[in-house]
């Protein structure tokens, strides 16, 4: 633990950089909600917060986006 935090402008860097090809990219525990939260691949709605170790679910009954339908992959028990 020598080593000094990891700026947030290169994790923020990585992150728009690896969005380009991968659809669900985290950038850990930072207190910033772009790089926590699950977001829609279609329209960027919430879809799952994360804040201090919790979770808060947001989609739907079919595990869709409840704004636009965007079926979201994953296991949501």
């Amino acid at each position: 633990m020598i080593a000094p935090a990891t700026k947030t402008e290169h994790i923020a860097s990585a992150i728009k950089v690896f969005k380009e090809s991968l659809v669900n990219v985290y950038g850990g525990n930072l207190p910033v909600s772009d790089f926590m939260d699950t977001l829609c691949r279609s329209c960027g709605t919430r879809l799952i917060a994360r804040t201090h170790g919790k979770t808060q679910n947001f989609l739907n009954g079919e595990g869709s986006c409840p704004q636009c339908g965007t079926k979201a992959y994953g296991v949501y028990a």
